[in-house]
């Protein structure tokens, strides 16, 4: 009959729970993203974040695009949408969304980091809705979006080209916004 002491035994009991609990504790290790958040659909995290800030001063840009005042002076950005279903493409606040929403880029490679770009249903001229998008700016930023956008030729933004032409007379032309353009 083979005898085992008591001691020798708890002794290989643990040691067989810690192989256990160690071999347990390396796959999951192994199994885990790099990154948790990559499981997650940025489109279900992004949308509980949509700004809600008052748009005033419209002043409509040459190449298409619009510019509105919040009650906080910062600057956002307007222009027509294509047809997307999430309602909010970037926001800083989760950094999920469009990679290519994350900053507004100059010529000579000058950027601004966005707070956040949403899609919005606006009614056009001829009462017919349209999505619009809606980059939103930290007031910090308003000195030097101004001053970009009138001495600058282009920027991009979320994948669209504009073109800075005019920009610098409409700015000028507008006392909400002129106050920013100093040559």
């Amino acid at each position: 009959m083979n005898n085992i002491s008591p001691p020798l035994f708890f002794s290989a009991a643990l040691g067989l729970i810690f192989i256990a609990l160690t071999t347990y504790w390396l796959l999951d290790f192994f199994n885990t993203p790099e990154n948790p958040l990559d499981e997650i659909n940025p489109s279900q995290k992004v949308t509980n974040n949509k700004l809600s800030l008052t748009r005033n001063h419209p002043l409509s840009m040459p190449d298409n695009y619009t510019l509105y005042l919040s009650e906080y002076r910062g600057i956002s950005i307007n222009w027509q949408a294509d047809e997307v279903s999430n309602t909010v493409l970037w926001s800083q606040t989760t950094a999920l969304g469009d990679d290519s929403c994350k900053v507004i880029t100059f010529d000579k490679g000058e950027t601004l980091r966005t707070l956040s770009v949403q899609i919005e249903s606006t009614a056009s001229d001829s009462a017919k809705k349209q999505n619009s998008y809606f980059a939103y700016f930290s007031p910090l930023d308003s000195k030097a979006l101004v001053q970009a956008l009138a001495f600058r030729s282009n920027f991009t933004l979320c994948g669209y080209h504009f073109s800075l032409k005019g920009s610098q007379a409409a700015l000028a032309g507008n006392e909400q916004y002129a106050q920013w353009v100093s040559y």
